[in-house]
């Protein structure tokens, strides 16, 4: 970024800069849908968890980051959500914050 650097998609994803590279608009709505939907099935509050963490960790110092996560995960195992998503796997369900995407 500093130096505008240009590169093909096929060399971002190469790099890690990419998850995933389509070659149309078609692909692309695709491939949104299914991020979409995976991000859907995951726990609100999970959801909200990481993006704290993921914000938070620059301003964290080195050697409190794993604590940092670890606690951040902790309370979200802990956390209703954690205990309703544990019960179903164990119970073999979809747990109850689960939202089903239409395709």
């Amino acid at each position: 970024m500093l130096t505008a650097a240009r590169f093909s998609g096929e060399e971002a994803l190469a790099i890690g800069v990419l998850d995933t590279v389509v070659g149309s608009a078609q692909e692309l709505e695709a491939e949104e849908r299914a991020v979409r939907a995976d991000v859907l099935g995951c726990a609100p509050g999970a959801v909200a968890a990481c993006k704290a963490l993921i914000i938070g960790m620059p301003q964290t110092p080195d050697d409190e980051k794993v604590s940092y996560a670890a606690e951040n995960f902790s309370r979200c195992l802990q956390g209703d959500e954690g205990k309703e998503g544990v019960a179903a796997f164990v119970e073999k369900r979809k747990p109850s914050w689960h939202v089903a995407t239409k395709d």
